[in-house]
């Protein structure tokens, strides 16, 4: 497992998404089960190519793989989806984080208001930074910046 990751951590950097998924299958196909580890890099080079689509059927198919997602997963599935603008893809993604009792982190609150602001959804951007304070979650300057810049946008 740990040269496939090594390799799948070459594809996180810039070598394509497709290796890393075709990484992913012949792991299976050769008895090295990937970890979240190695979906969690392959989740990033999907978000570096831009396949916000592959991100969330690889984050749906780690259960299945018996690789649980945890918060860096998921957090590598949202800023795939933010990078698209994909603002609808996460929300559902934090709430997918919430109903899976993985508490979305700073991280993914201020990657989901980035991709509202990107949709022009300054409400929900603003309802995100709520929801932290609510959450007890402490927004860093990162958050604010994030949802004024959909306030900006919207």
């Amino acid at each position: 497992v740990a040269s496939y990751n090594a390799s799948l951590k070459i594809c996180e950097r810039g070598a394509g998404w497709q290796q890393a998924v075709s990484f992913l299958a012949e792991m299976s196909c050769n008895d090295a089960a990937p970890n979240d580890v190695s979906y969690t890099l392959a989740l990033n080079a999907c978000g570096r190519g831009g396949a916000w689509q592959q991100a969330l059927w690889l984050l749906a198919s780690m259960p299945s793989k018996d690789a649980k997602p945890n918060a860096v997963s998921f957090n590598a599935a949202i800023s795939a989806c933010e990078k698209a603008a994909k603002w609808r893809q996460v929300l559902c993604l934090l709430e997918d984080m919430k109903s899976t009792s993985t508490p979305p982190t700073v991280i993914s609150y201020s990657a989901a208001m980035s991709a509202c602001g990107k949709g022009g959804q300054w409400q929900h951007a603003l309802g995100l930074l709520a929801t932290m304070e609510s959450d007890s979650k402490r927004p860093n300057v990162i958050c604010y910046n994030a949802a004024i810049s959909a306030c900006e946008k919207g």
